[in-house]
């Protein structure tokens, strides 16, 4: 069975795998479905229409930190756990899934000193956060330091996606 695939920044900056939660679809597709049904008239499995309401002010503060967390590249920074973890928390409580378990990750990785949360959304895809070599035997974890694809999920950035949405 696929899994949702919980990953933590290191003080290094490497990302490295924190836990595996059984069956992704409680994870990324269940918010997209979810998100798409709520507030695009049912419409659940037209997905990248359901990303577009990234730039939607109708969304909770909590449905767009779900949302915005399930996207490639996204990378939730330490400053941002406290926040992130009660978004999550608040959406799960509303929609039962994968996402209060990911709180939980989250505060534990804020006591244990970790920088930053990332996630995958399913296993049974290549895996964003780790990068083989060309003969596939050897490879290295992203490092958030060294590596320039990913972004960071803030507070601050959905002001700004509406404004410029506006």
């Amino acid at each position: 069975m696929s899994t949702m695939e919980i990953y933590a920044v290191d003080k290094d900056g490497d990302v490295v795998l924190w836990t595996e939660l059984q069956n992704s679809w409680r994870g990324c597709v269940l918010v997209w479905r979810t998100l798409g049904e709520k507030y695009q008239h049912g419409n659940t499995s037209d997905w990248p229409r359901s990303w577009k309401l990234q730039n939607d002010s109708r969304l909770s503060d909590a449905e767009w930190c779900v949302l915005m967390a399930t996207f490639d590249w996204c990378v939730i920074p330490r400053e941002h756990f406290a926040w992130a973890s009660k978004c999550f928390r608040e959406f799960a409580a509303q929609v039962p899934c994968h996402f209060g378990d990911a709180a939980k990750a989250i505060d534990e990785m804020g006591e244990q000193g970790y920088q930053g949360f990332c996630l995958n959304g399913t296993s049974v895809n290549q895996n964003p956060w780790f990068f083989w070599d060309a003969d596939g035997e050897d490879g290295r974890p992203y490092n958030i330091n060294t590596d320039t694809k990913h972004w960071f999920l803030t507070p601050e950035l959905r002001a700004a996606k509406l404004a410029s949405a506006g």
